[in-house]
């Protein structure tokens, strides 16, 4: 039975193994990631709702919602009759996870009320144009940080409540 534990063991971590290098490899090859590298946070922060796509996240997520003077946000996704704000995060300026080099606008998601999985993530954002903005999700292990996928916002219209 040991055995057994232990093979399912390595044959999951080999897994796990796997799907990371796969991911990095896809964030590496994809075209955004020159430009991601190239650019820095936001200045100002940005604030209000930014309409946003993700490839990877659905049809559902519309955007963000950022709140500049308490360094806040919500994600907000559609809903009948009106637009869902959730899934809290803290914004600040810091440096990449992934470069030390580069000064990015960190969202954490490691917020009271969160799912344990939600917590994981953090996103960082550079700023690639004026009201233009690249994000980066990433998963947070530990010391070891995962990327996942990029999703892209402009600035645009308020949603309203």
């Amino acid at each position: 039975m040991i055995r057994l534990t232990l093979l399912i063991l390595l044959v999951l971590g080999i897994v796990g193994a796997v799907w990371v290098w796969m991911r990095v490899a896809k964030v590496q090859r994809d075209s955004r990631y020159a430009m991601f590298q190239a650019n820095s946070a936001p200045s100002p922060l940005p604030d209000g709702f930014w309409p946003g796509t993700w490839a990877g996240g659905g049809t559902d997520w519309l955007g963000k919602e950022f709140d500049a003077a308490t360094q806040t946000g919500l994600n907000v996704f559609q809903a009948t009759p009106e637009p869902a704000k959730r899934i809290p995060f803290r914004m600040s300026v810091a440096l990449s996870l992934k470069n030390e080099k580069q000064t990015v606008l960190l969202l954490d998601y490691n917020v009271e009320g969160n799912s344990p999985w939600i917590r994981l993530v953090r996103d960082e954002v550079v700023q690639v144009a004026p009201g233009k903005l690249l994000g980066l999700l990433y998963y947070k292990l530990g010391p070891i940080v995962i990327p996942v996928d990029f999703f892209e916002q402009q600035q645009g219209p308020t949603i309203e409540q």
